[in-house]
Parts: structure tokens; sequence; C-alpha cells
């Protein structure tokens, strides 16, 4: 029986760089199975509309007030060809959720490929805990995804290669201008790194760089060169729409809504520097754990012998972590969200790795960092640090398992055994179970989350319900939802295939129900697809261009994503609207039709 294990486990090795990427591929596709599943959140529609919208005809900046909008440009090629090929806009949601698995599972590949050297189970594992953790739930190339796999490839690149040619700093360059599109404030980042580099240089220059410094000027020139090509390109898409007067008139209207203030601004209700939202939150799933981390975290820090007492700092990390585990078990429970929250956990392991070795390994360290840094920067465009806060421990954490191998290969196994075995394996057994238990925890929730019906509706408010019926027409074509989700979606459509009918294409849609814009051929006659209350007044502002009132208002009796009671909200807007435009109404199946007589009262 041992023979024949051996066997196996000779098999398993031989053919591990086979077996390795077949696992991932397995995993991708349990990502593709939650694809065809759930509505998730208005989110992943709206951020196709901005494309769509660009398609059609609209300019950036002028005709779209969302502050996102730029990361709509790296999406305008995949939706155009789509749109090309099926001459419709039908099944365009599933369309690209598989696109984002597609990307989603490349990424996997290259972490893998790229962290091979530190042993493949230790690459298999880092891969994994990158393709299973998805922000929000939802399976969508959005400004906060495409710009994590960015990041990672960026990293991965400088980090993690023996040698960088000329072509690849100028790839990075390239990639790295598209993360900047997807969340402009990334732009500080280079010009950070910039100002380094010309400080370095100025300090050094009497001296010889070494080949691979990055703060070498060849290094930063072909990274300028792969930036400076995407951003010419840019430049002439935006400038062939729009003057440089136009851009500076229209600019601050990307900042005049509620969600996307200017940071410390007067007005809105979010500012974007509320990072203390990060620590809020974590503390509201994690209370007694997360106190202890940071506790924890703080004294490596400040032990300046901490790799000579990295015995107590080991038992005691296993103690915090064992408590985190503990309540983050106990949170899946009773609230699922808990699970967007993951990547903190596995953070503080994977700090600890780092900081207790000794020998530092700079390359997995400036990963680790890297993680971090984009999560400050992310705090600057997004107004919802609550729960994407971690986004950037997911890249941070993808230097866990090789850490994790090096600490515990100095630890056990390249030195000389010592007195008192029998603590030390106690210690060995006891750290190795709980980061084991917190991986595999991990990664198993994150493989039940995929496994429901209905994964992003759990997490966002919506029952979860057995999927019985697939969509058969409309964006969300091919989408298996339950039957009363079915229903509202269906008369919906009914209602806007009745205002298409009227000849009417130029239309806004009263609710935050963004796929309703893909049923016209038209662009949407809004400011922002993102359509939320304490933007009303926004709308006057809008409609001084006579070219973008619409001829059309459609107001949703349903808010159709969390079938919460939307009848008196209903109302009011159409109260709100008939102040505004001289309007004919009539009761549709799922809302009020608005049909415009007049311009604006």
């Amino acid at each position: 029986m041992r023979i024949a294990k051996n066997k196996v486990f000779e098999s398993v090795y031989k053919y591990r760089n086979i077996i390795s990427p077949l696992l991932i591929l397995l995993f991708a596709l349990l990502l593709l199975r939650s694809a065809f599943y759930s509505i998730a959140t208005p989110d992943e529609s709206f951020y196709l509309t901005i494309p769509y919208r660009l398609i059609k005809g609209d300019r950036l900046i002028i005709d779209e007030w969302h502050a996102s909008q730029l990361s709509a440009v790296l999406l305008c090629l995949p939706m155009k060809i789509f749109m090309l090929i099926t001459k419709s806009t039908d099944g365009i949601l599933l369309y690209f959720r598989c696109l984002f698995v597609f990307c989603q599972t490349a990424i996997a590949l290259f972490t893998f490929h790229k962290l091979k050297k530190y042993g493949t189970f230790c690459a298999l594992v880092s891969s994994v805990l990158y393709l299973l953790y998805v922000p929000e739930t939802v399976n969508m190339l959005d400004y906060y995804t495409m710009s994590l796999m960015g990041f990672q490839v960026v990293s991965l690149i400088l980090f993690c290669s023996e040698s960088i040619s000329k072509f690849q700093l100028w790839f990075t360059g390239v990639v790295f201008a598209c993360v900047v599109l997807a969340q402009p404030f990334n732009c500080l980042i280079y010009f950070i790194y910039s100002f380094a580099v010309l400080f370095y240089l100025v300090k050094n220059k009497n001296k010889a760089f070494e080949q691979k410094n990055y703060l070498s000027p060849k290094i930063w020139l072909y990274i300028t060169l792969g930036i400076l090509s995407v951003a010419i390109v840019f430049c002439v898409f935006l400038f062939s729409q729009m003057s440089i007067s136009e851009l500076i008139h229209y600019l601050p209207n990307l900042f005049g809504g509620q969600d996307h203030t200017l940071p410390f601004a007067e007005t809105g209700s979010t500012d974007m520097f509320s990072y203390y939202v990060i620590v809020k939150t974590l503390f509201s799933y994690f209370p007694l754990s997360f106190v202890l981390s940071i506790l924890l975290m703080a004294g490596i820090c400040l032990d300046k012998n901490r790799c000579n007492n990295r015995e107590i700092w080991l038992y005691v990390s296993s103690f915090v972590a064992a408590v985190m585990l503990a309540e983050y078990v106990f949170k899946i429970f009773t609230a699922i969200t808990v699970y967007l929250f993951n990547p903190y956990l596995l953070f503080v392991l994977t700090f600890v790795s780092l900081m207790l070795a000794e020998k530092k390994n700079t390359k997995l360290f400036m990963i680790f960092c890297t993680g971090i840094v984009y999560t400050v920067f992310l705090g600057i465009i997004s107004q919802a640090l609550d729960y994407i806060g971690v986004i950037g421990l997911v890249l941070s954490n993808i230097a866990l398992a090789p850490a994790c191998k090096g600490l515990y290969c100095e630890l056990y196994l390249n030195r000389p055994k010592r007195k008192y075995r029998d603590i030390n394996g106690f210690l060995k057994k006891t750290t190795s179970a709980v980061v084991v238990c917190s991986i595999a925890t991990v990664v198993l929730s994150g493989i039940a989350i995929k496994c429901f019906d209905d994964p992003g509706a759990i997490a966002f408010g919506r029952s979860s319900k057995s999927a019985d019926t697939v969509l058969s027409e409309g964006p969300l074509k091919g989408i298996a939802v339950n039957s009363d989700i079915e229903e509202e979606y269906n008369h919906i459509l009914e209602d806007l295939y009745s205002i298409k009918n009227e000849k009417c294409e130029k239309v806004l849609v009263a609710a935050l129900i963004p796929w309703t814009y893909f049923c016209f051929d038209e662009a949407p006659c809004t400011f922002t697809t993102w359509f939320i209350p304490g933007e009303l007044d926004l709308y006057s502002s809008y409609y001084e261009n006579a070219e973008k009132i619409p001829q059309c208002i459609y107001v949703p009796r349903t808010s159709f994503y969390w079938g919460d009671d939307y009848l008196n909200t209903a109302l009011r807007y159409r109260e709100f609207f008939s102040e505004m435009f001289d309007v004919e109404i009539k009761n549709g199946k799922s809302g009020y039709i608005m049909y415009r007589n007049t311009g604006v009262s």
C-alpha cells in the first residue's frame, strides 16, 4: 500500500507542471458557472453602459459625468466586436461575464508561471487565491478588477523576472497606462516613481547603475515609452471629440455628484479619503481579532530583535490568526458579505511570514507593498471603502505561500536540530495547521460562494432562490434566474419595447437599472446611468444641451435588483420629471411611461 501511495505521489510530482494549470482551469470553471447565474447588482450593467454610449456617439466627460468613465475606453473594442457579430445587445452581460472569467483565468495562469520558481504548490496556491476572489462577487470587467489585473501583471513582471528585456519594460508601461485609465489617480504612482528616479540620479550621478536597479534612468525610460504609447492614442481619441477649452469646462462635472466628490469637498455625502471606513468595517466583522492583529503587526514592527524572538511571535500570530479564523467562520453563516473581507485574514499571515524571515525576500516584499499601495490609491477614486478597501490585499497575498515556505525552511529545514525539540515540533505543527486551515477556509468559502445559484444576489440583498428559468431575450439573455425575477424582467422589457415601438430612442430611465439602456439604439439621455436620488438637481444643468433632452422618461415601479417596495419612490420621480417637462403619462406593465410633449417647461 505504501509503495502504491509513493508511486502516486511520484507521478503527481513528475507531472506537477501539467496538473497545476489543469487545477487552475478547474477552479476557473466555478467562476464560469457562476457567470450564468444571478442578476448581481446594478454595478455590472452600469460599467458597460459607458462604452455603449461611446459607441453610440456620446463623448467622454461632455456627455458622461461619472468619475469612473475612463475605464470604459478599455471595453469599447470587445463591446464593438460583440455588437458587430450579434447585430444586437441581447446577451451582452453574459458575454462580458465570460470575458471576465477568461481574463481572470489568464492572470491566474500568468501568476502561476511567474511564481513557479518558489515551488509549484506555492505558485498554485497563490494563483487560486487570486482567481477565486472577485470584488463584490460581480464577475465583470470594471475599474476595480481591471486595475487589479494590471497591477498584478506589472508587479509580477518587475519583481518576479530573472531578467527584464526592453520589450517587457515597454509592455509594463503599456499595462500601467491601462491601469491609470481604469483608475486615473494611479497616475500619481508614476509621478512619485519619476521623482524617486530623479532624486536617485542626482544623488548617485557619478556611480554606475546596477543592471536591474528600478531607479535606473534606462528602466524608467522604457516604462515611460510604454505609458506614452497608450497616452498618445488616448489623447488623439479624446481631443478628436472635444477641444481643450471644452475639457476644462466640463471636467468639474465629474465631481459634482453625490458619490464622487473631490477629496475633502464640502458637498457630497462621502469623502474619498475616509480611510477610517476600512478600519470601521473590518472592526465590525472581526471586533476581537482585528484589534489583536493590529497590535500583533505593530509589535513585530517595533521589535528590533524580531527574528531572534520569532518563535514567540509565531505562537502569538497563530493565536491571533486562529481567533480571526473562528470569527470568519462564524460570520460566514450569519453575514455572508464577510466573504468580501477574507483577504485581510491572509494579509496578516503574509505580513508575519515576510517580517519574521531572517533572509528577506525583496521581490516578495515588493509585491506585498504593491498591494498596499493599490489600496491607498483606490481610496482616492472610490467612495465605497467599506467593502473594496481590502481589494489591494488580494495582490499582497499572492506572496503568502512563497513567504510561508521560505520561513518554514529557515525554521525547520535549514537549521541544525536544537534543544527542546518537543516545543519546536509543537510550534511547527501549530503554525503550519493555522496557515493551512486559513488558506483552506478562504479557498473553500470561495468555492462555496461560486456554487450558490445566486451568489451576487446573496451578498447584495436579493433573496436566494433556485434559478429555475433562463432569460430568453434582452441584455440579460442566457442568465438563469428564479421565476419572480423573470417576471419582473419581462414586464420591464415589455415596457421598453413599447417605448421603442413608438419611435422613441432618446430615453431616460428614472431608476438604477442600467441594463435598460441596451434596449435602445441611441445613447442614454442622462449624465450617468448610475441613477441615484441625491443627483436629481444635476438634470437641469445637463439638459441645458437641448440635444440631450429625452423624448420619453420611463419610471419603473420596481427596484428590480433588490425587490424593494419602490412605489413611493417612483411617484416622487414621476412628480419631479412632470414638473421639469410637459408630459403625457401612460401606465406601463411595470412602470410609468412619460412621453414629452414640449421642451423644458
